[in-house]
């Protein structure tokens, strides 16, 4: 049996710039580690161990000024002049619809 650490990679993961909660399949443990605009659109950056099982996650883009409703900031990417911030998303905080 080895030792060795498992293998890890970063694996980058599109968004979509609209209203309401996005599901993103990941792998277990994944740590985003960067967001940022990549051919007009977002895109978050994980640290991921491939071998790991998934399990989906939540993320809502808002823009700048509009209100939040609830989540964890992991990062911000500014596109033609607008400015535009992805938050995580805790189950327990979403209703019925948006966990569907």
């Amino acid at each position: 049996m080895s030792d060795a650490p498992p293998t890890r990679s970063i694996w980058k993961f599109p968004l979509k710039i609209e209203d309401g909660v996005q599901k993103i399949s990941m792998p277990i443990d994944a740590v985003v580690v960067h967001v940022s605009d990549q051919v007009g659109g977002i895109c978050m950056w994980a640290e991921v161990v491939p071998s790991l099982g998934k399990r989906t996650r939540f993320f809502q883009v808002y823009g700048t000024g509009h209100p939040i409703e609830f989540g964890d900031h992991v990062g911000t990417a500014f596109i033609g002049g607008l400015v535009w911030h992805v938050y995580e998303i805790s189950v327990g905080c979403m209703t019925g619809a948006d966990s569907q």
